[in-house]
């Protein structure tokens, strides 16, 4: 953010899953962890955010 960005590119971390088997029909997990924590620093840095 200090250095003035106007396009941040987030990377995760390929060895995630995308869902955990055990958690059938639950909203928590890693993919939801990456979307709000990306959502809260295209907000706070005022970019777009791009996840890859």
């Amino acid at each position: 953010m200090a250095e003035a960005e106007q396009v941040h590119i987030s990377t995760y971390p390929p060895l995630w899953p995308t869902r955990d088997p055990g958690s059938a029909g639950k909203t928590c997990g890693p993919e939801n962890a990456i979307r709000i924590r990306a959502g809260a620093h295209s907000f706070e840095a005022k970019v777009f955010n791009v996840v890859v």
